[in-house]
């Protein structure tokens, strides 16, 4: 609720992908700053409480900036420092603790 209803269309899509590229770490499932993300345009708008448009407009304005790279369905983060600034993301949220040990 915090990501919808505090952060606008640039945190909210930055702090999702990287919340998805730290899980996704944790499992082993990144190559450097990459990783697969295979969901529709629709649903991480639906994710974000955004339209597709504004999804789409958000994309194109973090490319542009060189933070993200989009190919087909991996998504390559190209300025991670800039992109946890943009999204206020702080990774231990997901696990105060600490990582976990599987």
């Amino acid at each position: 609720m915090v990501n919808v209803g505090r952060r606008n269309a640039r945190q909210r899509t930055a702090h999702l992908l990287l919340e998805l590229y730290h899980c996704m770490a944790q499992i082993g499932e990144v190559n450097g700053h990459s990783f697969q993300l295979p969901v529709s345009e629709a649903d991480l708008s639906d994710a974000l409480g955004i339209s597709p448009v504004h999804l789409s407009r958000t994309q194109r304005w973090m490319r542009a900036e060189r933070l993200i790279r989009l190919i087909s369905r991996t998504v390559i983060i190209e300025d991670p420092v800039r992109l946890t600034a943009i999204a206020g993301f702080v990774p231990t949220y997901l696990h105060p603790e600490g990582p976990r040990a599987y």
